[in-house]
């Protein structure tokens, strides 16, 4: 796409898009803090995917906005900074993975996304096939809160023949229903 805006400003923009990985996109805000028009905004960002420099997501539940992932979690984390929030790198890290696992592979016929809920339900990574739905909620204790088991149930009702599995960073690996796991994520790795 031929643009006359300057390259500061688009790794600027860059740099707006790797820290808000994985929450619903806003382009009025991004174009304000990016100060780039919306149109244009919408053009750049149509690019990027299109350059496989991002992914666009789309959010399923009750409150349908897509989300953001780089392709190249390195390059996120290098324009972002290296951030220490815990629950968002494993977000990230499962995006890159769990998404390199079924994206290849075409037979599967898998469709990555996002599920949200007004009640403020959030399963951040999840995926469609012909067998159901299957969320991944990463959490920081081994022991999941209540915002947790509330999102994975609301995951779970949404989607009759969905599983949910939670991952944390301990070493507990627990099975809490025929629908509801608990896993450390070296397990899932």
């Amino acid at each position: 796409m031929q643009t006359t805006l300057e390259y500061r400003t688009l790794r600027n923009l860059l740099a707006l898009l790797a820290d808000q990985q994985g929450a619903p996109l806003d382009l009025a805000a991004l174009a304000r803090s990016s100060r780039i028009s919306v149109p244009a905004l919408r053009r750049i960002v149509d690019s990027l995917e299109s350059m496989f420099v991002i992914r666009i997501i789309e959010t399923e539940g009750t409150r349908c906005r897509p989300v953001v992932f780089f392709e190249d979690q390195g390059e996120a984390t290098y324009l972002a900074g290296d951030k220490p929030e815990k629950l968002a790198r494993m977000t990230r890290f499962l995006f890159s993975f769990v998404r390199q696992q079924w994206a290849y592979r075409p037979e599967l016929e898998v469709k990555i996304f996002q599920y949200r809920s007004r009640g403020g339900a959030y399963v951040p990574l999840a995926l469609h096939s012909k067998y159901g739905e299957l969320g991944f909620l990463p959490m920081l204790d081994q022991t999941p809160g209540k915002h947790e088991m509330a999102s994975a149930r609301s995951f779970l009702d949404h989607y009759p023949k969905g599983k949910c599995i939670l991952i944390h960073l301990g070493s507990v690996d627990r099975v809490v229903s025929h629908r509801l796991r608990i896993i450390p994520l070296s397990k899932l790795v």
